[in-house]
């Protein structure tokens, strides 16, 4: 069981982010029906799966690194070969479920959804390991996509703040993976190739650093114009520790603290559900 939780709490970081953009969205447009909450769990289990093939994929990679091995559930248990492309493919049948009653939308968002999850991970492509397609990948497929997907399916308006949050979500997609490339810079000199292999360490953190403070200040300004609402203060507030230390930390000897990160999105998804409860409703 110990090793099991890997599997299916690894990455709920991830899968979490996911919820809490979905949720962010729904605030905006005071969108609270049954059919945005069962598309922002579709969208969090989709991630999970996402990530979850990720690890699929990365298990030798990970196997060499003593970190990495413990927190991969596949570089630590033998499975046979079926059993974890039987799980996968349940996971696919349930999001086939949600996304199926947008009709047409729905099928080309799944069909998009699943070349993504491939072709980042699995060979001959591999995007995480091809350098500028592993940081356009992330900003194109990572934070920004569920807000996107979102959206569309529901037919939402965008609005200023949408265009905003949207850009940011790109931003902070980037500078995530610059942290996670500058932390696992060993690992992947060894076992394949990515962006701040090519270009360096001293490189790869300065445009992290960089990232960050732009995203610091698209975050000022919104508020500031007001065109992110006054609630969403405190939510800036929660994400400055890890935007901070972005900007005056190395990222390549420290990495982000993920048991902060994990406290962060508990405490934010908890004030968001506040502010809807008596807020916005």
């Amino acid at each position: 069981m110990t090793k099991l939780k890997w599997l299916f709490f690894n990455h709920g970081d991830a899968w979490g982010v996911t919820f809490g953009i979905c949720f962010m969205a729904m605030l905006f447009h005071a969108e609270f029906s049954a059919r945005a909450w069962l598309l922002a769990a579709g969208m969090s289990l989709g991630y999970w799966l996402g990530f979850a093939l990720n690890d699929y994929f990365d298990a030798p990679d990970d196997a060499v690194d003593p970190i990495k091995r413990g927190r991969n559930f596949f570089s630590q248990v033998k499975w046979p070969v079926w059993a974890p492309w039987a799980l996968f493919g349940v996971t696919f049948m349930l999001l086939l479920a949600v996304f199926a009653q947008y009709g047409g939308l729905g099928f080309i968002v799944i069909a998009i959804s699943c070349f993504a999850m491939w072709a980042y991970s699995a060979p001959p492509i591999r995007f995480k390991y091809r350098p500028g397609w592993d940081l356009l990948s992330h900003m194109v497929f990572v934070e920004s996509y569920p807000y996107l997907v979102f959206m569309l399916l529901l037919g939402l308006p965008w609005l200023a703040v949408d265009w905003l949050i949207y850009g940011l979500l790109i931003l902070a997609s980037l500078s995530a993976q610059l942290e996670q490339q500058l932390r696992d810079y060993e690992v992947d000199k060894l076992n394949g190739n990515s962006f701040t292999v090519t270009v360096g360490r001293p490189v790869a953190n300065r445009v992290l650093q960089s990232v960050s403070i732009l995203v610091i200040g698209l975050l000022v300004y919104g508020l500031i114009s007001q065109i992110l609402p006054l609630y969403m203060l405190p939510m800036v507030c929660f994400a400055l520790p890890i935007l901070l230390h972005r900007v005056v930390g190395r990222a390549e000897n420290k990495g982000r603290l993920q048991r902060t990160g994990t406290i962060i999105l508990i405490v934010g998804i908890s004030y968001l559900t506040w502010v809807a409860l008596f807020v916005v409703t």
